[in-house]
């Protein structure tokens, strides 16, 4: 008679509970412990960073057709503060993923979640973060998003043993921006005296910053929603399926904004 139509989804979100309950509820106390006095404050903080950043980005990728255009639009100290929030905010995702166990998680069933993920599987609080960045239409944007993770998992799932590359890419990515901040710092100082040395920044380098932001702030959506941080009711299969889900969107994102920053 063959197995009910139903089968393989059913099978899909019972792998992600079980993961959930194997990688991420163990470390939940921790990062209370770590996010306590007022979780939601907190997540709320980090988000809304991570969110005003990408909103930023994504305003020089979709009015700016020129390089120039992004130095005469904005000042040395409002670029050098979106490369600043997006390097904390990229800082604050990862040790989210590293402390909450995403990060294990990953390195072991990467491929198998993003090969299996579909736009209903993504949280609400996805749509939410989108549109607050400046998305013109987020059911589309998640089903890209859905396509992307699934791509980048899947040149994952090539590598050898070692360190998932996905991890290997954002923590390079934490070193590049933390370069561009010294950089943009370094012009600030002299901008005072004197009006040249600009960072030559191409607006593909400014996407792919735009990519990092918008994937830390998903990431931390994710952690919010596993710790129930937020002040909205969420469902237990929302709470779990939901956040893992998100990761994996957040560190594609992230994973191919490096790549834009590095010219791949």
């Amino acid at each position: 008679m063959g197995d009910p139509p139903d089968k393989s989804e059913r099978e899909y979100r019972e792998l992600l509970e079980f993961l959930f309950e194997q990688y991420i509820r163990p470390r939940l106390p921790e990062l209370r412990d770590r996010w306590g006095g007022g979780p939601y404050d907190r997540f709320s903080h980090e988000l809304a960073r991570a969110i005003r950043a990408a909103r930023l980005l994504r305003f020089v990728r979709t009015h700016f057709a020129y390089d120039e255009e992004v130095y005469r639009t904005f000042t040395p100290e409002s670029l050098k503060q979106a490369v600043e929030d997006v390097r904390d905010s990229e800082q604050v995702a990862l040790a989210l993923m590293e402390r909450g166990g995403f990060e294990d998680m990953l390195r072991d069933y990467g491929p198998q979640i993003a090969a299996g993920l579909k736009p209903e599987h993504l949280p609400l609080v996805d749509q939410a973060v989108l549109k607050e960045i400046g998305s013109a239409n987020p059911e589309v944007e998640l089903r890209l998003l859905v396509q992307e993770a699934r791509q980048t998992f899947e040149r994952i799932s090539r590598y050898s043993e070692g360190q998932a590359p996905a991890m290997a890419k954002l923590e390079q990515g934490s070193e590049l921006l933390r370069s561009a901040v010294e950089e943009f710092q370094r012009f600030r100082d002299e901008s005072v005296k004197r009006e040249r040395e600009v960072p030559k920044k191409s607006r593909r380098w400014f996407k792919g910053l735009g990519q990092i932001g918008q994937g830390a702030a998903l990431t931390i959506a994710n952690a919010g929603l596993a710790l129930g941080a937020f002040h909205f009711p969420i469902s237990p299969e929302t709470q779990t399926l939901g956040a893992i889900t998100s990761v994996i969107t957040g560190v594609a994102r992230i994973s191919n904004g490096v790549g834009d920053l590095l010219g791949e």
